[in-house]
């Protein structure tokens, strides 16, 4: 049969071996595989993480209130910052608990009663976390700092916690121990609830907007004048967020003297954008115009970074933002309008940040900082766009010398059809281009992740690399900080194999692989996200992207249910919760929605299980190893001899103070 692979030898009883593999074999024998995909030494190799998606410990170390903790509907009432009262809660109609936002119960999302609570308990666990992740040859890890653990209400003024500033002092203390480097984000989405004065009564928020930065009228990353034209202004180095993050960044700068690789904002994209009406925290009245505030929140997030940068100098540290883009490829490269809508939609997602902060090249030797052309001019120009102050561009351009890298996050790709020739799918709400997410899969076979906006396409990674080398010419080396998969998993087992993941990041890894070595790119580290199934935000624990299977519960009976009442912070199962819900920013209803008995939330054993990705990486490139494996091993149904089952297993030691 022509599907015989091999056949019997009748003088051995062996196989032959096809004359491909007998040459493979003798080379193997010779040296390195001329075939094989192999990075530099020193080439760093990583996973990573974010404070509120692991530590739990919500109310450990006199941790104050975030806007996610807000946000997800748990209890905050005491502690600092926190926006609710019991006065304001019974003003509200509560019936005196603390609300969760309505895009949290959304039935694209159905995640109410999934919360910060607990996550993966990395606050109580990261001693042992931080042993298997040396016993796994994991030696850089990136990971974020919860703001409010350290400055409970925002206000340096206010004082810091002891107890916060020891328990990261003591993370990276064991990180040095166990020949662990860290990448520590200052911002990772989770604003110390004290610095915004929102969500909370109709009456009050619609004096917010332009208000004075005085008590109670905190505006967060929104803080902004009016102009003569109703417009806002954003205050910039004058904002009081703007402020307190560079007094909260110099202190880390200072203060933890174990890291030397720092960042600033992970993702201010979504920090901005998502985060003003498209259902990340805070979403909050009277902040919700798309096509305003969003711009304001990250003008002051470029002017916070660049006051950090100025701050940094002062000390010798390796400094950058992460900022994130999804690639956008046109359907047709022939077709010079969805070619130019593509870039522009590049454009205004990663150059809104890279062009103010890295500048463009000017010709002469120096750079430009300022926003893209394409989002101030022409046929794409938005609405609305705030305007650097020559000022605000001199700073820029000197805290440029601070920056020794470049961050990026990088998930998908998407197709861009200008003339919206489109399929009759679903449309998403995630991406300005509002191409369903099929198109992609009818068009290129690009496939989607559990996420429905990540579409797995490698060869968009390497464009992206080759898009930022050729505008920006920064002449610093790329760092990936994140890039991984998702799927939905309920079970251990289920969870550990994951196939698509491991051909997700070996052909990922080979298309970066190609942009080094074909391409040119200066391409230094790679960060995998993420270490652990975690708390993922709007989605709970419902969309998974470790590379750590994190036991889940959600079949429970009713004993689980009242054994989880009893004790949980966060709305509970199986009861009604009150939502906050805006109708845009003038009118705010409380609705009531019950919780789901079925919810997926983190299991009491905290047990958890590498994934065959986890594997995969491991062998190919945690330790010393630099040579990617076969992935057809890790996706085969065989039980793997090499990592038996006690060699894959973690099951935390929890410490509390």
């Amino acid at each position: 049969s022509s599907k015989i692979l091999a056949r019997a030898d009748p003088s051995s009883g062996a196989p032959l071996l096809r004359a491909e593999q007998r040459s493979r074999i003798d080379q193997s024998r010779k040296g390195p595989d001329p075939m094989a995909v192999q990075f530099p030494e020193d080439f760093r190799f990583g996973v990573a993480s974010a404070a509120c998606q692991i530590e739990g410990g919500y109310r450990e170390d006199g941790r104050g209130a975030s806007i996610w903790d807000t946000f997800c509907g748990l209890d905050t009432l005491g502690m600092p910052g926190s926006i609710w009262t019991e006065e304001m809660l019974a003003k509200l109609g509560t019936g005196g608990l603390c609300p969760a936002n309505s895009a949290i119960a959304d039935p694209a999302r159905d995640s109410l009663g999934a919360t910060t609570e607990d996550a993966t308990s990395f606050r109580y666990t990261y001693k042992s976390d931080i042993e298997f992740m040396r016993k796994n040859g994991i030696k850089h890890f990136r990971m974020s700092m919860s703001w409010s653990r350290i400055v409970p209400t925002g206000f340096m003024a206010d004082g810091v916690s002891e107890s916060g500033v020891n328990f990261y002092k003591d993370v990276f203390k064991t990180m040095r121990e166990n020949g662990i480097t860290p990448l520590v984000t200052l911002y990772h989405w989770d604003l110390p609830q004290g610095l915004l004065s929102a969500p909370g009564p109709m009456e009050h928020l619609s004096k917010l907007k332009f208000h004075d930065e005085t008590p109670g009228y905190y505006q967060g990353w929104y803080s902004a004048t009016a102009s003569e034209a109703d417009e806002p202004v954003p205050r910039g180095v004058d904002a009081v967020v703007v402020k307190e993050f560079v007094n909260y960044a110099d202190f880390c700068f200072k203060t933890f003297t174990d890291v030397k690789d720092w960042s600033t904002f992970n993702e201010a994209w979504v920090a901005s954008k998502l985060s003003s009406g498209w259902g990340k925290a805070p979403s909050t009245a009277p902040y919700l115009d798309v096509d305003v505030w969003p711009y304001v929140a990250a003008h002051n997030m470029i002017i916070a970074h660049a006051l950090a940068g100025e701050a940094c100098k002062k000390y010798s540290l390796n400094f950058s933002i992460v900022n994130n883009c999804d690639y956008q490829h046109p359907v047709d490269e022939a077709d010079e309008q969805s070619k130019a809508l593509a870039l522009a939609l590049v454009d205004a997602w990663l150059g809104w940040f890279m062009h103010p902060i890295y500048g463009i090249p000017d010709g002469s030797g120096g750079f430009v900082h300022d926003y893209p052309e394409t989002m101030k001019a022409g046929q794409f120009k938005l609405k609305y766009l705030p305007v650097f102050t020559e000022s605000e561009k001199a700073l820029l351009k000197s805290s440029r010398a601070a920056l020794t890298g470049i961050g990026l996050n990088h998930y998908g790709t998407n197709l861009v059809d200008a003339a919206g020739n489109t399929s009759n799918a679903g449309k998403t709400k995630m991406f300005d281009n509002k191409i369903p997410l099929s198109y992609s899969f009818e068009n290129k076979g690009i496939p989607t992740a559990e996420s429905g906006w990540l579409n797995m396409a490698p060869w968009g990674l390497r464009k992206l690399l080759n898009y930022i080398k050729d505008t920006f010419q920064s002449n610093l080396p790329i760092y990936i900080t994140e890039n991984g998969c998702s799927d939905g998993a309920n079970r251990g087992s289920q969870g550990h194999y994951d196939p698509a993941r491991v051909m997700f990041y070996h052909d990922y890894l080979v298309e970066v692989h190609k942009a080094m070595k074909e391409d040119g790119v200066d391409v230094r580290g790679y960060y995998a996200w993420s270490i652990f199934d975690n708390y993922e935000w709007e989605m709970g624990y419902r969309e998974m992207f470790g590379i750590m299977y994190s036991d889940i519960e959600y079949l429970r009976s009713q004993e689980d249910i009242d054994r989880h009442n009893k004790t949980t912070k966060g709305p509970k199962l199986g009861e009604e919760h009150p939502l906050i819900h805006f109708e845009g920013d003038e009118k705010l209803e409380i609705k009531r929605q019950r919780v789901s008995p079925m919810i997926k939330l983190p299991a009491q054993s905290k047990q958890k299980i590498s994934k065959r990705s986890f594997l995969f990486l491991k062998d190919s490139c945690f330790g010393d190893n630099r040579t990617l494996a076969n992935p057809l091993k890790y996706v085969s149904l065989t039980q793997l001899a090499d990592h038996p089952f006690d060699s894959i297993n973690h099951e935390p030691v929890v410490v509390k103070p």
